[in-house]
């Protein structure tokens, strides 16, 4: 079995694509498994960057002398000879030499358009000619090939409803990259921005008011995704948060003095409908450690919702955060609290999180997980053209996704 890259068959489709070779000389005893890594200097294939015949030259050099080849850097295999025995172990799962990261490609905004637009172009034709051949049929002609109409009429709807989120993903990622602004010589350069945040956060710690946290890893080249602008720096979430903090612990009331914002109070659409949120009993030593404050960022650490995330614009009471919630704050003047929450927005900021949730019935995450993340930090005023522009943009996905 030769495991295929993605994208073989793009534009037309991005199904995951295997050649399984057969041979009549009696019952399976064992299956070569290899996988077909993307050549060197492709992201992916295209209509304009097809696959092409000597890029399979290393399967056929594999193939006349079939060994196993070992991924040191994933401890997996590239290729691997399996026994009937240990695939029947393994329930049949032929998901074997697989690729060790099978993401989803975010493309740039430009990219994203034009292959939906050509993808919706061909499907479109498809229908035109299954249709038409369907009339000719009916009118009497035999000889016409007919068409599933409702394959090619699903595959639209699909291509047409996964849009607007992939140019969600994409807007968001090219926001990340600095691509979707102009980096300016006025802005300055992140470096001292953050030089800023480093001295407010020493200062805070010897007057006691926020807590000496243990240093973070510096970032290696291996953990940076993409390139960014050279006024602008990557760093950990840990080291522009002034605290993050886990919730309080309580049961809902219905009525009381401070309100306890939950996760399952959080809608779809990231609202509160603070009316709906209950309160809570919670001792008066410990209300100024959970109270909420404009500006502060709450995560779900565990459940279906973990890695959500809100951001507190408006307070119209008193109210402290839940346990199973994350409350991080920082220095509303040094950053943009919306473009913080547009990274977590991101497919950067998911990546990650997933990397650093634990996979049980109840997924879940802690602060270290959000503390380690790396995020891209802009100088300030980019931030808020970023911001600006994403405001402006997303909207117009959003009104896709409704329609």
């Amino acid at each position: 079995m030769i495991r295929m890259p993605g994208s073989v068959f793009a534009p037309y489709t991005s199904i995951t694509t295997n050649i399984l070779f057969f041979d009549k000389t009696g019952p399976t005893k064992e299956t070569w498994f290899y996988r077909m890594d993307m050549p060197e200097g492709y992201k992916h294939f295209s209509k304009t960057k097809p696959m092409l015949p000597e890029h399979f030259d290393p399967v056929v050099e594999w193939w006349n002398n079939r060994t196993e080849i070992a991924d040191t850097d994933t401890d997996t295999f590239k290729a691997k000879k399996y026994t009937a025995e240990e695939i029947a172990a393994g329930d049949y799962n032929l998901d074997l030499c697989g690729f060790p990261v099978e993401e989803k490609e975010i493309l740039s905004p430009e990219e994203t358009i034009k292959n939906y637009i050509e993808q919706k172009r061909l499907l479109e034709r498809r229908l035109t000619l299954a249709t038409d051949n369907l009339q000719s049929y009916l009118m009497g002609d035999q000889t016409v090939v007919l068409m599933n109409i409702k394959s090619i009429s699903d595959r639209i709807s699909i291509l047409d409803n996964a849009f607007p989120g992939d140019m969600k993903a994409a807007l968001l990622q090219a926001a990340m990259q600095g691509k979707l602004t102009e980096q300016l010589p006025e802005d300055g350069d992140a470096a001292d921005l953050l030089e800023q945040i480093v001295k407010e956060k020493c200062q805070l710690i010897k007057e006691g008011k926020i807590k000496k946290e243990k240093s973070l890893p510096e970032i290696t080249p291996n953990e940076v995704p993409f390139d960014i602008p050279e006024n602008w720096k990557w760093v950990r979430w840990g080291n522009l948060a002034k605290s993050i903090q886990y919730g309080y612990n309580a049961s809902g009331l219905q009525s009381g003095r401070i309100k306890m914002l939950r996760i399952s109070d959080i809608s779809a659409n990231n609202t509160v409908i603070w009316d709906t949120v209950p309160f809570c009993n919670i001792t008066e030593t410990d209300i100024d450690s959970y109270l909420l404050h404009p500006n502060d960022i709450l995560f779900a650490r565990t459940g279906g919702t973990v890695g959500k995330s809100f951001l507190i614009k408006e307070l119209p009471m008193p109210s402290v955060f839940a346990g199973y919630l994350i409350r991080t704050n920082y220095n509303s003047d040094l950053l943009s609290p919306q473009y913080l929450k547009y990274f977590m927005n991101s497919f950067l900021y998911w990546r990650q999180l997933q990397a650093g949730t634990t996979k049980t019935a109840q997924p879940n995450c802690n602060g270290q997980t959000l503390s380690k993340m790396i995020i891209p930090l802009p100088p300030l005023s980019e931030q808020k053209r970023i911001v600006e522009k994403l405001d402006k943009l997303l909207p117009l996905c959003d009104g896709l996704i409704e329609n």
